[in-house]
């Protein structure tokens, strides 16, 4: 019963502390992830002589498009953002 309990509560950390590094709506690592991330990355950079780079884009005029359609078409183009990279870049 011990062992069972342990194993439900272990879970439940891990798909908390998961849930704080990923966004909601789209499943990919959010801003405190990125800032964990690149954190990691810049040590190792450091540590390692290793290189990264790092790739940052903006939806340009996105409040208009949730303005203009609805939160339900803005949060779809979101999705269908996030599976358009999600397919084209690793998780790493």
């Amino acid at each position: 019963a011990h062992a069972v309990e342990f194993t439900r509560r272990f879970i439940l950390q891990a798909e908390s502390e998961n849930a704080i590094r990923r966004d909601v709506l789209t499943s990919l690592p959010n801003r405190f992830s990125f800032n964990e991330r690149l954190e990691n990355a810049l040590v190792d950079a450091k540590q390692f002589d290793q290189h990264f780079a790092l790739l940052l884009f903006d939806l340009n005029n996105f409040a208009e498009v949730n303005d203009r359609f609805g939160r339900a078409m803005a949060d779809a183009l979101l999705v269908e953002v996030a599976a358009r990279l999600r397919r084209s870049t690793r998780e790493s």
